[in-house]
């Protein structure tokens, strides 16, 4: 992971139609973040860029969950989630003895919104199958489930031992 430049001014939110000023940027708008990289091709507006997610996560699945988990930053340790108020980016905790977590290592979730409502949801799940991660998109619009997709990828990242 290359040196991140962390902006300090604030930034702006608009919620129920209100611009509130935050402190801090989440870490999933940091530039030349492995997460922040992953969320812009989870987001509902990059819906042809399946075989693209796959190749990032095949080389970046691992810097990813560490960057979620907080792993090097101690204000952050712990945490399992991030998201840019686009895309929310989820990583469950690494299994514990007789407990798998179904082998998930991460979900991604992108809503659409319009005047009436949620109009699209794009979700992404991706679960370590050892050598292999099981990668699987569905986009839903108005409630039914529109397409679904799924790939097994090899992983290209060194394994690193804990």
């Amino acid at each position: 992971m290359g040196d991140t430049a962390v902006a300090a001014a604030p930034v702006a939110d608009v919620v129920h139609g209100e611009k509130r000023e935050r402190a801090h940027s989440d870490m999933g708008e940091l530039l030349n973040s492995p997460s922040a990289a992953l969320m812009t091709l989870v987001d509902c507006d990059h819906l042809n860029d399946f075989n693209a997610v796959c190749e990032y996560l095949a080389v970046h699945a691992q810097e990813v969950v560490r960057e979620v988990h907080g792993e090097g930053q101690p204000r952050h340790q712990g945490r399992l989630t991030i998201d840019n108020h686009r895309v929310m980016l989820n990583c469950p905790p690494a299994p514990e003895e007789g407990d798998s977590h179904g082998h998930i290592l991460m979900k991604t979730i992108s809503e659409r919104s319009c005047e009436l409502g949620i109009s699209m949801k794009r979700e992404f799940r991706v679960c370590d199958e050892g050598d292999k991660m099981h990668v699987r998109e569905d986009i839903c619009k108005g409630g039914d489930t529109m397409s679904h997709t799924e790939a097994h990828i090899p992983k290209k990242f060194a394994a690193t031992k804990k």
